[in-house]
């Protein structure tokens, strides 16, 4: 295809996914953002050919404002030995990686690295070869039960700041607070709000617990116990996705179901949607397997059909436009039940 409609690419330039420039008379198509790597001679770049329809890699649903359609997320724990390639191949869309760090400024992976990925480089080219395989998004998770979340007094646009150049540099397409601590709520929003405005195109996500005040009320969304963490920047529309954590809660019921009953899911959807703006999409999370979480969930003395069962339940609310699709801890250990919980899943 002619290269004269589009500019002459950049080396100073960052690129999101989908736009065309032209470079050395081809025109050429960035697979996902990308700054400083040469059309042609890298696998962020494809050629444009003649009468082409071309469209940016990720799906792009009606709903939400135009974020991202359903995804089956997981969070894949970065000290085991499992790929983000790995995961790909299984059927996961949408990977988190768990866990991140911020520390003040410093962002990176909690550790430094990992028996997997072993330098950046190692992680960057992983993060190439799962979005060959077709994954939509690769957030970096950060929080978690020992708490990699520690901005330390940094002001929110400093931290947001070497959050955006970490993620971009990296490959990342968004970040996820998994948040289990006490914390500043109007710190989370005002963060959240600077990586919007520095990085658009990113995306922003949440794995909060939930809770309820008194049996058959609503649900609510929190960081731990009673604490509402998450409340400001919910409500402020920060949050592409909810990953809502549906386990290791055994006060929550509604119409007599709690986290260990397969038809608590739809009913925990329907109440947590009431709390949320009509431009996030909400998911409802499960352990992987009994192991993979506390004794409340679905797997702790579960019938033969539980898949199924849960397969329902996720197609019941994938009817709803909020539904992000649905979400497991963890990756690793779906890997244990060889992969059965993704395997189960058509939404």
């Amino acid at each position: 295809m002619s290269d004269a409609q589009y500019p002459e690419w950049s080396d100073a330039t960052a690129y999101e996914g989908g736009e065309k420039v032209s470079y050395r008379g081809t025109a050429y198509q960035a697979l996902w953002w990308t700054k400083g790597d040469q059309p042609g001679a890298s696998m962020e770049w494809k050629p444009v050919e003649d009468n082409e329809p071309v469209a940016a890699p990720v799906p792009v649903s009606s709903i939400g404002g135009g974020q991202p359609a359903s995804v089956i997320n997981g969070y894949l724990c970065s000290w085991e030995n499992i790929s983000l390639t790995d995961a790909a191949n299984q059927g996961y869309d949408c990977i988190s990686l768990a866990f991140g760090s911020i520390e003040g400024t410093y962002i990176g992976l909690f550790g430094g690295a990992s028996s997997i990925f072993l330098d950046e480089d190692s992680l960057k080219q992983d993060i190439r070869n799962a979005k060959l395989r077709g994954v939509k998004q690769i957030l970096l998770s950060v929080g978690g039960e020992h708490n990699t979340y520690n901005p330390a007094g940094a002001s929110a646009s400093d931290v947001a700041r070497s959050v955006v150049d970490y993620l971009q540099r990296m490959g990342f397409t968004g970040i996820d607070f998994d948040l289990e601590v006490a914390g500043d709520g109007q710190y989370l929003d005002d963060l959240c709000a600077e990586i919007k405005v520095q990085a658009p195109g990113l995306i922003i996500t949440a794995a909060p617990q939930i809770n309820q005040a008194e049996h058959g009320s609503d649900l609510f969304f929190v960081s731990t116990r009673h604490e509402r963490l998450y409340d400001i920047a919910i409500q402020n529309g920060r949050f592409d996705y909810l990953f809502a954590q549906n386990y290791n809660n055994s006060w929550p019921e509604l119409d007599g179901y709690g986290q260990a009953d397969v038809e608590f899911m739809s009913r925990c959807f329907a109440s947590l949607k009431k709390s949320i703006p009509a431009n996030t999409l909400l998911s409802i999370g499960l352990p992987a397997s009994a192991r993979a979480a506390g004794p409340t969930n679905v797997f702790h003395n579960a019938s033969d059909d539980i898949y199924t069962r849960i397969q329902d339940q996720y197609r019941m609310i994938s009817e709803d436009p909020q539904s992000g699709g649905a979400m497991v801890w963890s990756i690793n250990q779906d890997e244990e039940e060889d992969y059965r919980f993704v395997k189960s899943l058509t939404l």
